[in-house]
């Protein structure tokens, strides 16, 4: 396996698992999902190319995407 179909197979998982699309992984900024695939409460971050994917359960989105609306990537992470 090449390291670009590796990386493809990565985003893909990160999407699938975040609940984002691998569009989101590009997108400039923080990025806020409800995520109610996973067991709940769930909150990950994760950053991705220029992207911070914030996927959190619909009942604490609100109050996550309140904390961190507006923040840099390493001010997000530097709270973590």
């Amino acid at each position: 396996m090449d390291k670009t179909k590796m990386i493809d197979t990565v985003k893909t998982y990160i999407a699938q698992h975040l609940n984002c699309t691998e569009k989101d992984l590009q997108k400039d900024g923080v990025i806020f999902v409800p995520n109610d695939e996973q067991d709940s409460p769930f909150l990950e971050i994760c950053t991705m190319g220029r992207s911070v994917i914030v996927s959190a359960s619909s009942e604490i989105l609100p109050k996550v995407e309140a904390l961190l609306a507006g923040k840099s990537r390493d001010e997000i992470f530097e709270r973590i």
